[in-house]
């Protein structure tokens, strides 16, 4: 297994840089605006909307290079399944969370009408909670491992998620 480069690695390498620079900027009371505050928390879903969409994509082309893919899915599934398959193992669980989190700090930070001083506290924990699920996935569980050499086929869904019928 190796990192493997690819679009999904830079997308997520983008996504655990900014988590962290929001994060450490928050921490270290630099002055962040409300502007800046909002195009650090687009730009953090952004890359993880791609690097989500590429883990999306791999599954639905069948790309058994990623261990990821080839662990949880099978080229004769129904693309439903290869698209379920995709959050439906640890690594791509978690980022769709992260997704969903930087989702609701985007708009948190875009709707709220609250004091700037708690809307930054608010973006630090969200942040904060965002960096460390990255470097989670970063350091233990890295959803865009390289698997060589390329098998032919994978070994399909988990048997929870199989349909027994």
């Amino acid at each position: 297994m190796s990192l493997g480069l690819s679009i999904g690695y830079f997308a997520f390498f983008l996504a655990v840089c900014n988590a962290f620079v929001l994060t450490i900027c928050l921490y270290r009371r630099i002055e962040v605006n409300d502007k800046k505050l909002l195009v650090l928390a687009n730009f953090i879903f952004g890359s993880s909307l791609a690097a989500f969409i590429y883990l999306v994509y791999s599954y639905i082309t069948s790309d058994f290079s990623y261990v990821n893919v080839y662990l949880n899915s099978h080229q004769l599934k129904p693309l439903l399944y290869k698209i379920t398959g995709s959050w439906g193992n640890h690594e791509g669980s978690i980022l769709l969370y992260i997704l969903l989190l930087s989702l609701a700090l985007s708009i948190f930070i875009w709707r709220s009408k609250i004091a700037v001083k708690l809307k930054q506290v608010t973006s630090i924990i969200y942040s904060s909670i965002i960096a460390a699920f990255y470097a989670y996935l970063l350091f233990l569980s890295y959803p865009f491992a390289r698997l060589t050499p390329v098998p032919d086929e994978g070994k399909g869904l988990i048997p929870l998620l199989q349909d027994v019928t």
